[in-house]
């Protein structure tokens, strides 16, 4: 009986701890959508139009901008597994003086085991 009860904990625990699809494909597409976008002279003016066509939905104040940088979530998503709540998918930006964008990446907020 222990072992059967042992057995069923450990296959919980490894169906809770596989990969998270949905998370995957989601970074991929934010990946490949921000790319494209700030492929040429992007300023902060030009993101917001930009992130309300793709229904992020974010505040927005000049001083959201610290030392250059500034951080949007673009998506929450909420993996049905057990090792992992939620995840945010967020762009990070590097700004000039100017307001042009100089870098980016793609970040995870999460409240996850991992």
């Amino acid at each position: 009986m222990q072992s059967t009860v042992s057995l069923l904990i450990i296959a919980f625990l490894l169906v809770g701890c596989g990969p998270i699809p949905e998370l995957e494909e989601r970074v991929e597409y934010w990946t490949l959508e921000t790319s494209e976008f700030l492929r040429g002279t992007v300023t902060i003016d030009d993101m917001h139009p930009w992130l309300r066509e793709r229904g992020v939905i974010y505040t927005f104040d000049d001083d959201d901008i610290v030392d250059g940088s500034w951080t949007v979530a673009l998506e929450k998503l909420y993996p049905n597994t057990f090792r992992c709540e939620w995840v945010d998918i967020v762009l990070v930006v590097e700004f000039d003086d100017l307001g042009r964008v100089q870098s980016s990446f793609i970040d995870l907020n999460h409240a996850c085991l991992w």
